[in-house]
């Protein structure tokens, strides 16, 4: 099976129960599922079908290829332990896959409209190297100015965040085009329980660094 058919099978097969559950977003987050048997069974049914299908297991250069798909499978299955709805299921899964920073497999869901968001009134993009404030909530006095660039939140360097925070469940997060991409979601957590909600971060504006407490809802 070649990895553009491997895709296709996750998205047609193991996917297919939930993804379909997601198409009435307002039932994905009610409608009775026990998550973390279905967070079982599909990082159990993804392990199986790249390790009998994908090249990467056959592939001499790559040694250390099938360590990777058992350690995605192990952390699937640890998280799977406390998993409780659609966003621990879904962010779990995700994750699986972008362990493989191979852009010919993908997942993916025909609306994720159904998971609740949060955000603390800004948002940030990349531009070059910095992640900079592009969006907030005028009304909100307690939202750093547009234009500011992020030093760090809670003691952890901007890079570093971005890469745990969305290059972890995105993939390929070495290509620019993934930070132009995905790099607002830096301040947004659509229901995903494996990271937490950054309580201040220290952004740089007109030659000074202030500390934001941040505000999420």
């Amino acid at each position: 099976m070649t990895a553009r058919l491997l895709a296709a099978a996750l998205a047609l097969g193991l996917m297919t129960t939930p993804a379909t559950a997601q198409e009435t977003p307002a039932a994905a987050d009610t409608a009775p599922r026990d998550w973390s048997q279905t967070l079982r069974q599909d990082a159990t049914g993804l392990h199986a079908i790249i390790v009998d299908s994908h090249p990467g297991i056959h592939d001499t250069r790559n040694p250390e290829f099938r360590a990777k798909v058992d350690a995605g499978l192990a952390l699937a299955l640890q998280r799977a332990e406390t998993t409780t709805d659609t966003g621990g299921w879904w962010w779990a899964m995700r994750a699986f896959v972008a362990g493989f920073d191979d852009g010919h497999m993908q997942i993916g869901m025909k609306d994720q409209s159904g998971f609740p968001t949060r955000w603390p009134g800004f948002l940030t993009v990349y531009r070059g190297a910095d992640q900079v404030v592009a969006n907030r909530d005028d009304a909100d006095a307690n939202a750093p100015p547009l234009g500011a660039k992020l030093i760090d939140c809670d003691g952890v360097p901007a890079d570093r965040l971005a890469a745990d925070r969305i290059g972890a469940f995105r993939g390929r997060w070495f290509l620019e085009s993934q930070h132009v991409q995905f790099g607002d979601w830096l301040f947004m957590n659509a229901s995903n329980p494996w990271i937490s909600e950054m309580r201040a971060c220290r952004f740089q504006s007109d030659g000074q660094t202030k500390t934001w407490t941040l505000n999420w809802r």
